[in-house]
């Protein structure tokens, strides 16, 4: 190529578009490469979150399940399938499984509300700083 002060501008003009081009070439090709890591990546993370073979401990149960290590340890107390293996706990993730579908969803403990007195005997009305619940701020 020409020094750029002997080149007319039409020709200036074709070698801006000819780099644009092989820009918006190369954002394409980046693009699709992206969406071809994130597919192999989806693919991969499908492969590792396929339920484990055989007895597993309650990290991988919770893992598998996708819960915490802390409802684990609930539901094991409310009767989850589990074999003690040693001094520890072990699951097998398919019997797992049917347990919680045949139990089904469990609603949450009602524990009943104590009424409040409607009248207390305390003035709280001078309290600095206190305001009611549902109040305007």
């Amino acid at each position: 190529m020409k020094n750029t002060t002997e080149l007319t501008a039409a020709q200036l003009r074709a070698a801006a578009y000819r780099r644009d081009a092989d820009a918006a070439r190369a954002a394409a090709d980046a693009a699709e490469l992206r969406a071809r890591a994130e597919e192999i990546a989806a693919l991969e993370n499908a492969e590792r979150s396929e339920a484990p073979v055989g007895l597993v401990d309650a990290r991988a149960l919770a893992v598998a399940l996708r819960v915490s290590r802390a409802q684990i340890t609930r539901l094991r107390s409310d009767g989850l399938p589990h074999e003690i293996v040693g001094t520890r706990a072990r699951f097998d993730v398919a019997k797992c499984r049917a347990w919680l579908t045949a139990r089904g969803p469990k609603a949450a403990p009602k524990t009943p509300i104590r009424p409040v007195p409607d009248d207390s005997g305390v003035d709280v009305s001078d309290v600095p700083g206190l305001r009611l619940a549902g109040g305007s701020r």
